[in-house]
């Protein structure tokens, strides 16, 4: 039976991972390094981790014959270094604060936690070696990791936020979906109009056990949070997830509507809008970002594709 190597890859993906950078220095003392969700710890005695370089990468000879890299995990603040090691960019040591440590291998500055190995092992397997390491030293600290699954990072930090709530006051949280059935989205209609579906949070309630309760039996897949965002003048806060409804039957929920007419149609709040207006953007490619922030001023933190052993 022949593979399907690309819904393999989908497979593998959804395993949820940390992100690494694993350099090494060349014999001239040039850095070097890529990303890779490739990680794992081996053995505490003796010490032992290993990573995955591809054979595709441009830095691989290097990485076949060094003995001598380091592994940085990486904070999940630093996205943004992920995706620079991930691709082909020129000097990417130069857009970010390094050091070296005793034995010349590059330190990132700002990860969570970083090994220095010298190579015990190097086994070649398919597309990638299997480089194993011997850790002589590390350092680690308390921010949290940067995560990745299924194509895009996701922050521990962030989702922390999600599930227990921007605002102070526990009964003025909201929770509600971006509902999908093919290219419609799902609004419910309320006294008002046409909104988002959402639900009012109880006390001592994560945002995401309340959305799950009252999505229970319609079949919808909740997925991953999309905005988190406090409405300043009713002064609630709104967590939003994005969702995949099975059938445009789901219950008396409300309708699905073709997703170009939803920001027309909406008759909430104006961030409802300009959340949807979003959405129909990050939906033409499939990447979608986290907002967190009022419904004025906010930061979007961007979810970019990384590729194992890349």
């Amino acid at each position: 039976m022949t593979l399907d190597p690309i819904s393999l890859r989908t497979a593998f993906g959804s395993y949820m991972t940390g992100v690494t950078v694993v350099t090494a220095m060349s014999p001239d003392s040039v850095p070097v390094g890529f990303t890779a969700n490739s990680f794992t710890s081996v053995s505490l005695d003796p010490p032992l981790l290993l990573v995955c370089p591809a054979k595709r990468l441009s830095s691989y000879d290097l990485f076949h014959t060094c003995t001598r890299f380091a592994v940085n995990i990486l904070a999940d603040d630093q996205a943004a270094i992920s995706t620079l090691f991930a691709s082909r960019t020129e000097d990417r040591f130069g857009q970010v604060n390094w050091a070296q440590d005793a034995w010349g291998s590059p330190l990132i500055e700002g990860a969570t936690a970083q090994f220095s190995c010298r190579v015990h092992n190097r086994v070649e397997a398919g597309d990638h070696d299997i480089l194993i390491g011997e850790v002589l030293d590390f350092d680690s600290n308390d921010k949290p990791g940067l995560g990745y699954a299924s194509g895009g990072y996701f922050s521990r930090s962030l989702e922390h936020k999600a599930q227990t709530g921007v605002a102070t006051e526990m009964e003025k949280r909201f929770v509600g979906g971006i509902i999908s059935y093919g290219d419609q989205l799902l609004l419910t209609p309320t006294e008002t109009g046409l909104r988002l579906p959402h639900f009012r949070v109880p006390a001592r309630t994560s945002a995401l056990d309340t959305l799950t309760h009252a999505l229970d039996g319609t079949g919808i897949e909740i997925g991953a949070v999309y905005s988190i965002y406090t409405d300043t003048k009713a002064d609630r806060s709104y967590t939003f997830y994005r969702g995949t409804a099975p059938s445009v039957e789901v219950a008396n929920l409300g309708r699905f509507l073709p997703l170009g007419s939803v920001p027309q149609a909406l008759t909430g709040p104006m961030a409802e809008r300009t959340i949807i207006e979003r959405y129909i953007l990050e939906s033409q490619n499939q990447q979608f970002g986290l907002y967190v922030g009022d419904d004025e001023y906010g930061d979007l933190h961007p979810v970019h594709p990384v590729q194992k052993g890349s």
